[in-house]
């Protein structure tokens, strides 16, 4: 999405509120995600800026990232391995719950190029 992730420093999380509340107002309702995003903090901001449109849109997340162990803001490869699709993926909903201020937490979630 490029707000917390991938193009450049992470975004002014005021500004990127107002682009995802914009868009909302102009009809678009889906939005995609990722773990790697931050990691997390990308689900966690547009969790908040959607909050107030829940039960009108669609939040995805992709997951299947290895990512670094030293906490580095970046993924060294791709997991898609049992036990990490239960670490990150079984517990979305629950986790999520919280990072998405209860925005339809779960609406749907995706392997990444499995």
């Amino acid at each position: 999405m490029g707000m917390s992730f991938g193009y450049g420093p992470p975004k002014d999380k005021q500004g990127m509120t107002a682009l995802l509340r914009s868009a909302v107002e102009r009809g678009i309702t889906f939005f995609d995600t990722a773990e790697v995003y931050g990691p997390f903090t990308n689900e966690e901001l547009v969790g908040e800026a959607l909050s107030p449109f829940r039960g009108q849109v669609v939040i995805a997340t992709k997951f299947g990232f290895e990512l670094d162990p030293t906490g580095e803001r970046v993924w060294v490869g791709l997991d898609s391995r049992p036990e990490h699709i239960k670490q990150v993926a079984v517990p979305w909903p629950e986790r999520s719950a919280s990072r998405w201020s209860r925005t339809s937490p779960g609406d749907h979630h995706e392997g990444e190029s499995v």
